[in-house]
């Protein structure tokens, strides 16, 4: 890869991703250590899950504003939004309030900087380039979530969050400077007119009920849907779960790089099961991740490594789960609403991941965290129970083979 534009997109990625995982797992333990409070620790992850929803909204802003100007802008703002809470740490000025919305802004920041890039690689590389580069994008983002996971925890308990922040402000600040010095674009970038802005989130909500009114149509696809937005709500609850339930920052560490290391995992392996059909793959895997999961809370307190293996292992089964309803939508959704379904999909979700982070703060307040995991690891395996003994599934062929047949008229 001698392309130089995409060496430093690839480098500052490394370097920004790192930071995105240090400093909201910084704010989630000092908000722990800080107020001792369930609700609070649910609302950081609400607010650091929020951006990511949104993010769903900035395309009309990318389209018509130069890539370089944006992704300078999510640096610098990002840069100096650090600066400020390590000068407010420093001073014993920063409640808990502010700390929240200043991370809020930043990781909106943050969000704007990925579907930047992934909106200007194609300009910078050949077309037959493409798939190699994104795949290394791609892999390059999954590794690093899984290392920083596993480090930020020994970083935190090492250093104060002001450390953390100082840091962060340095490597945006330098990643600024590294992108507005180096990064030469082979054509000159212009504000396009946006006058397209208020049609998008017109066009984007009758898209929104174009999906839904055809995804409610489809008979066995629309159940398919259901369980997963269910699933998704009960893992996000168990990840707002984890900083409750960890006794060091360390040992969150070890739970979010044991998540990392499965989803990454099970993603790699979920093309093993294409030759499968779905009913089968899914039941397999939803009781092999409940019952992993089950095993991994009742050795949590006892044997800490098996336990942790126990729920990479359920990680990796539900990360393969993603992707096979990946693959079913694509291949199911007629062409005419494949957009619009995929855009249904991806709102839902985005929605349910905040929601879930922000109830298992409330939660926790009722019921102890490892009783919530427990039902957690239950439900996966009453979805599983669920698609082996509901005679609407049988019909499913292998993921990879057409099995609705629903049209609307666009």
């Amino acid at each position: 890869m001698k392309n130089k534009n995409i060496q430093l997109l690839l480098f500052c990625r490394i370097l920004t991703n790192f930071m995105d995982s240090f400093y909201v797992f910084a704010t989630i333990w000092y908000v722990k250590e800080v107020t001792d409070s369930p609700i609070y620790i649910g609302i950081v992850g609400f607010v650091t899950a929020v951006p990511t929803f949104l993010q769903l909204f900035f395309g009309p802003f990318i389209d018509n504003a130069p890539k370089k100007f944006l992704l300078l802008l999510s640096m610098g703002v990002q840069g100096v939004i650090f600066l400020i809470l390590a000068i407010l740490y420093d001073v014993g000025s920063l409640p808990i309030f502010l700390l929240l919305f200043l991370i809020f802004c930043a990781t909106l920041f943050a969000e704007l900087s990925y579907p930047t890039e992934n909106a200007l690689v194609p300009d910078l590389v050949e077309e037959r380039d493409l798939p190699q580069i994104n795949s290394i994008f791609t892999f390059t983002y999954s590794g690093i979530n899984l290392i920083a996971a596993g480090a930020s925890g020994i970083i935190i308990a090492l250093v104060d969050i002001g450390t953390i922040f100082r840091i962060n402000a340095g490597v945006f600040l330098l990643s600024f400077l590294l992108l507005r010095l180096f990064l030469r674009l082979p054509f000159i970038e212009n504000w396009k007119k946006s006058t397209d802005v208020t049609s998008f989130f017109s066009n984007y909500k009758k898209e929104l009920v174009q999906g839904f009114t055809y995804v409610r149509s489809l008979h066995t696809l629309k159940r398919l849907l259901g369980i997963f937005i269910l699933v998704n709500l009960l893992v996000c609850i168990s990840l707002g779960l984890l900083p409750i339930l960890s006794t060091s920052p360390q040992a969150y560490g070890y739970w979010s790089a044991a998540i990392s290391a499965g989803t990454l995992t099970g993603g790699l392996l979920s093309s093993l099961l294409s030759r499968f059909r779905l009913r089968t793959a899914l039941v397999w895997l939803y009781a092999i991740a409940g019952g992993c999961w089950i095993g991994s809370v009742l050795l949590s307190n006892h044997i800490f490594l098996l336990s942790l293996i126990f729920f990479s292992i359920a990680w990796a089964a539900i990360g393969a789960s993603g992707v096979i309803l990946q693959t079913t939508l694509q291949v199911n959704l007629s062409p005419e609403f494949r957009g619009r379904g995929l855009t249904l999909v991806m709102a839902i979700l985005g929605s349910v991941t905040p929601i879930g982070l922000f109830s298992a703060g409330i939660l926790a307040t009722l019921l102890s965290p490892i009783i919530l995991m427990t039902l957690s690891g239950i439900s996966l395996i009453f979805v599983a129970v669920y698609y082996a003994v509901n005679p609407i599934f049988n019909k499913l062929t292998t993921m990879d083979q057409p099995f609705e047949h629903g049209y609307l008229e666009a």
